[in-house]
C-alpha cells in the first residue's frame, strides 16, 4: 500500500531533533556525500545543517509526485528511496538526494519518489532552501 504525502508530512512525521554530537558528524557525513553539495567547503555545509529537518517514513511513504510542484530538497541519510520517471526506475540510497533542481527553478517534481525501506531523510523545505540560498548564493551543479 502507497500512503499518498506529498508534500513530505512535517505535521505527521515530526522531525526529529538529534542530539549529541554524532548527530551533527553523521549528517555532515550525508551532506558531504551529495554530488550537488561536493564543491561546498565544510564551513559551508556546517551552516547549512540548520537548514534541514530529519524525518524518519515507512515504507511505502510517498513523498514526491511526478509533474507536481516541488516543495522539499530531500537527501537520503539511511534507507532506500525509488524515485521513477518516465517510466524509468532508479534506488536512492545514502547521499542521494532529490529535488535540487526543481528547487532551484521553482519547478515540477521530475519523478515520484516512495520510500521503499524505513528510512531516515534529511528535508529542507522551500522556505528553508531560500533562506539557506540567500540573495548571493549561486547555483552550485
Amino acid at each position: 500500500m502507497t500512503l499518498a504525502m506529498p508534500p513530505l508530512v512535517m505535521k505527521i512525521f515530526w522531525p526529529l531533533r538529534a542530539a549529541g554530537p554524532d548527530a551533527s558528524v553523521t549528517r555532515m557525513a550525508t551532506l558531504r556525500a551529495v554530488s550537488e553539495l561536493a564543491s561546498y567547503p565544510d564551513s559551508h555545509l556546517r551552516r547549512l545543517l540548520p537548514f534541514f529537518d530529519e524525518v524518519s517514513l515507512p515504507a511505502g511513504a510517498q513523498i514526491a509526485r511526478e509533474g507536481e510542484s516541488c516543495s522539499e530538497f530531500v537527501v537520503v541519510m539511511q534507507g532506500r528511496l525509488q524515485a521513477t520517471a518516465s517510466g524509468r526506475t532508479r534506488t536512492l540510497r545514502h547521499g542521494d538526494s532529490v529535488g535540487w533542481t526543481a528547487m532551484w527553478e521553482r519547478s515540477a517534481n521530475d519523478s515520484t519518489v516512495v520510500v521503499e525501506a524505513d528510512s531516515r531523510l534529511l528535508v529542507m523545505s522551500h522556505a528553508q532552501f531560500r533562506a539557506a540560498k540567500g540573495p548571493s548564493h549561486r547555483q552550485h551543479s
